[in-house]
């Protein structure tokens, strides 16, 4: 059963990261990433052995549901600005020239860096690896991480002015 499970969680990764990776759609990619960071919660908790693991755990949904709240403000401020920047990131660059683009950076900074994560947000992280197997503990950092950093480098790149 633990087999299988855990089968079904990596090939929910797999598919999420592919979403992920190939949309063109920003507002597709940050769906695609909280569907990979929830993913990963179930498959942290199956794969650990450690009685503290629900604190792990918990931790890092609340990081990430805080790391959420300002990537929604961001989209949702992007979105009062130019309807068109949550549907097609290569067509938006150069459309926040104003102080709003500053604000909106902000808050894409913020979200991606708790799930990122930079500091002060690396606390979840740190006891994330703690608590989890090694498999998870190198997913975690060798790719879920680095998806984090491409998103945001994807967003920063749709509100770069040409």
């Amino acid at each position: 059963m633990l087999v299988l499970t855990s089968t079904l969680y990596l090939g929910a990764l797999v598919v999420v990261s592919i979403v992920f990776l190939l949309t063109p759609s920003l507002f597709t990619m940050f769906i695609a990433f909280e569907c990979l960071l929830l993913t990963s919660l179930g498959l942290l908790k199956l794969t650990s052995k450690s009685e503290r693991i629900g604190e792990a755990v918990s931790e890092m949904f609340m990081w990430t549901l805080f790391g959420s709240f300002f990537l929604l403000l961001g989209f949702f401020t992007a979105y009062a600005e130019v309807g068109n920047f949550l549907d097609h990131c290569d067509s938006t660059a150069g459309l926040f020239a104003d102080p709003v683009s500053g604000l909106i950076s902000f808050f894409f900074i913020i979200g991606f860096g708790v799930k990122i994560p930079v500091w002060p947000f690396i606390s979840w992280l740190l006891k994330a690896h703690v608590e989890a197997s090694v498999e998870f503990s190198i997913l975690l950092s060798g790719f879920i991480v680095k998806l984090g950093i491409l998103g945001l480098w994807r967003i920063l790149d749709a509100l770069a002015p040409d």
